[in-house]
């Protein structure tokens, strides 16, 4: 049986390396042992499990529905109806984000319609439109006077290592289990 490393793999079926990771973290491919080498080696049958994955994706099927479908797909009690459920089920929910991204571009066109483009941003609608002032959430504005003083580094990284988001900034990330798999599974939806 013919193996590949990971680089091999996202170069056939066009998924990153770190993607492929976080898959396996997720369990929706099978995080295999590393070999004496210290590599994993796939089997061809991850290519397809992959493109699989990526289809389901593109056609707008979060990582938990394409992971019911994958179930579907293995379970032979499974029908076709029970596939066709929930396609019909993510052509609804299409629909509905199509009436929302409408409604957006309509409130969005309205603001910028109200913006001469002159003028200090402090008297910029379009900023007023969004909400209080960035410097008032967030603090006082740097020296140079551009933009926002940020939080301080507390915010998560992916880590390269595992693919499992979890960790502040050079702090040693916590293992996979099934919590920051839920938890990094429902942050990449929203991506």
């Amino acid at each position: 049986m013919e193996t590949m490393l990971i680089g091999q793999v996202a170069k056939q079926t066009g998924v990153g390396v770190e993607t492929i990771r976080f898959y396996e973290c997720s369990g929706l491919i099978e995080e295999l042992p590393r070999r004496a080498s210290r590599y994993r080696e796939y089997p061809a049958s991850v290519i397809d499990r992959l493109r699989f994955i990526k289809t389901g994706k593109e056609l707008g099927f979060s990582l938990k529905e394409i992971e019911e479908l994958l179930t579907l797909r293995v379970d032979p009690r499974a029908t076709c109806a029970q596939v066709k459920q929930r396609a019909e089920a993510k052509i609804a929910d299409v629909e509905e984000k199509i009436k929302t991204l409408r409604r957006i571009k309509k409130t969005l066109g309205k603001i910028v319609a109200s913006c001469k483009g002159e003028g200090p941003t402090e008297e910029c609608p379009i900023l007023d439109a969004l909400g209080p002032s960035v410097g008032a959430v967030f603090g006082s504005r740097p020296e140079n006077g551009h933009g926002p003083t940020l939080p301080p580094t507390s915010q998560l990284c992916v880590n390269g290592r595992s693919g499992c988001i979890g960790a502040p900034h050079g702090d040693i990330p916590p293992p996979c289990d099934e919590t920051a798999r839920r938890r990094d599974r429902d942050y990449f939806e929203e991506f």
